[in-house]
């Protein structure tokens, strides 16, 4: 029990912040703290060799959050509860293989489509390519929480503008504020690298 309460310590900052609404916020926090380093065992237990585990579990805690019947859900047994934030992380964790699997089927049909063109990629390509990409993801790093948060959410959660500002509890306008202010942020930082 004293290394839960450790580890809720040092993962204190990986919480998912929840929107106020009507003292839901409240018990999505309490089960956040109280099931965080349990799920963080059980996601990092079937994805030990997936270095981005903690992005399973926030997006758990994303998806319990949207849900309708959300307090009802939560107001049951522990037990109940860490089962049904077991069940929503092996469904999160079904869809990111699955992602994963399409994404390399299409990937794979491209480069066969650029062998049968001849535009394969050379190797110092590759190595640009990805160096670039080290670049844009280490200065969306960098980016203030807000921004980063509305950046995510949108380009990789594929929320609306209305559902990011609906999640982070702020406007539309401040979400595209948020956007804009990240990609200049990322452009500006990615042109200094380079």
């Amino acid at each position: 029990m004293d290394e839960d309460r450790a580890l809720m310590a040092s993962n204190a900052s990986k919480v998912v912040q929840f929107p106020r609404k009507d003292g839901v916020s409240d018990a999505l926090q309490r089960i956040a703290l109280e099931h965080g380093p349990a799920l963080r065992r059980f996601v990092g237990a079937r994805l030990s060799a997936h270095p981005d585990h903690e992005d399973v579990v926030q997006e758990t805690f994303l998806r319990v959050a949207r849900q309708e019947d959300v307090e009802e859900k939560l107001s049951r047994s522990l037990d109940s509860v860490r089962s049904y934030l077991f069940s929503i992380a092996t469904n999160v964790i079904r869809d990111s293989y699955r992602k994963a699997v399409t994404r390399q089927k299409y990937d794979d049909l491209t480069r066969d489509r650029a062998r049968a063109r001849g535009l394969e990629s050379s190797a110092e390509e590759v190595v640009s390519a990805q160096e670039q990409l080290g670049n844009v993801k280490a200065a969306i790093m960098r980016l203030s929480p807000e921004c980063r948060d509305a950046f995510v959410l949108n380009r990789f959660g594929g929320l609306s503008y209305r559902e990011v500002a609906d999640t982070m509890n702020v406007s539309v306008s401040m979400v595209e504020k948020h956007i804009m202010r990240a990609l200049a942020e990322i452009r500006r930082r990615v042109d200094r690298d380079q």
